[in-house]
């Protein structure tokens, strides 16, 4: 499905973005994850209390939002997400770790990680709430920018097209964000569209696809999962050694064209089934071609070895069409079992 997203607040609390994160997770069993998370200019003029909301086509009130404060606050983890060694973590506050957690990294910048409070607003808009209370009391934090990161569970049908084929089968992101003129309705027109200076774009899929259409100017490299350190940080039951890559991709804005930058991402991924498949298939067009060759044979004396050949050769092929079926059906039964187990 196109996945037309929107990052919006009100009028009176205009909220605008250094860097907006997206990074969609599938796993081998069909099931799947998106992560947002974002980089919060800190300016003067906003309140103690920051709300915005996420407009996603196909949430509802049964998603469940899942925050990775928690996840983040550990050096290890902070260092695999942004790509930075870290110096030190502290508490804006005494030792309330909700009050925010102020990280140095090792080039000098600094951002303070918040908790947030998610709720479900309506069918299609998710609500994000920071308390920054505490860290709005603090002395020199103008350089000191807001970050916020939550993942929601969620199946692959809702973050792509899926089109399934006899020898290839290709899945299709196509991600819109802040798209104007896409707008639902559920938006009302007075809201303040939050600008975003860098949207990062991140697909980790299995390993049997590969990247068959993507933006040269967007995609910036493809890689396998680095596991032990992705388990620690989300840990989830889905992620399994050597089964997962990823693709990062990115677009910028310039300060002069911010007010009115939208970002589009499409990318497609292929996987050839070579398999059981096709040997059914060929087999039955095997099968077929002999009854068609079967109904010509003269059923006559001299025929008769012919025609047990050909009524042997029908038979075996069918018993082998039989043998795939029942195969491929307890495969897929046991795989079912097997990740239901790991759930």
């Amino acid at each position: 499905m196109k996945n037309n997203l929107f990052v919006f607040s009100n009028n009176n609390q205009e909220i605008d973005f250094l860097r907006f994160h997206i990074c969609t997770w599938e796993f081998m069993d069909e099931t799947a994850l998106i992560e947002f998370g974002g980089e919060i200019k800190n300016v003067p003029s906003l309140n103690n209390n920051l709300n915005f909301n996420i407009y996603l086509p196909w949430s509802n009130e049964k998603i469940i939002i899942n925050d990775l404060f928690e996840s983040l606050v550990d050096s290890e983890n902070c260092k695999l997400i942004f790509n930075e060694p870290v110096n030190g973590i502290k508490s804006v506050h005494n030792e309330d770790k909700s009050s925010g957690q102020i990280i140095n990294f090792s080039n000098g910048k600094q951002i303070c990680l918040f908790p947030i409070i998610a709720k479900v607003e309506s069918s299609n808009i998710i609500n994000i709430s920071i308390d920054t209370k505490k860290f709005s009391e603090l002395n020199n934090i103008n350089n000191i920018n807001i970050y916020f990161r939550f993942y929601i569970e969620t199946s692959v049908k809702n973050l792509t097209i899926r089109k399934s084929g006899i020898n290839t089968t290709s899945i299709i992101y196509d991600f819109q964000i802040n798209v104007i003129r896409n707008k639902p309705k559920e938006i009302d027109i007075n809201k303040y569209f939050c600008k975003i200076e860098k949207c990062y774009f991140i697909n980790i899929i299995p390993t049997s696809y590969e990247t068959t259409f993507y933006d040269n100017k967007n995609l910036k490299n493809i890689r396998t999962l680095e596991y032990d350190l992705f388990k620690k940080y989300i840990n989830n039951k889905h992620i399994e050694k050597d089964t997962l890559e990823v693709v990062f991709n990115k677009d910028g804005a310039n300060q002069s064209d911010l007010a009115d930058k939208n970002y589009y991402f499409f990318i497609k991924y292929q996987k050839e089934n070579i398999g059981s498949g096709q040997v059914f298939i060929a087999i039955l067009i095997n099968l077929v071609c002999q009854i068609i060759f079967f109904s010509f044979v003269n059923l006559s004396e001299n025929s008769n070895f012919l025609f047990r050949s050909l009524l042997l050769s029908l038979l075996l092929s069918f018993c082998l069409m039989i043998y795939i079926l029942i195969k491929n059906k307890i495969k897929n039964k046991i795989n079912l079992l097997f990740h239901r187990s790991k759930k």
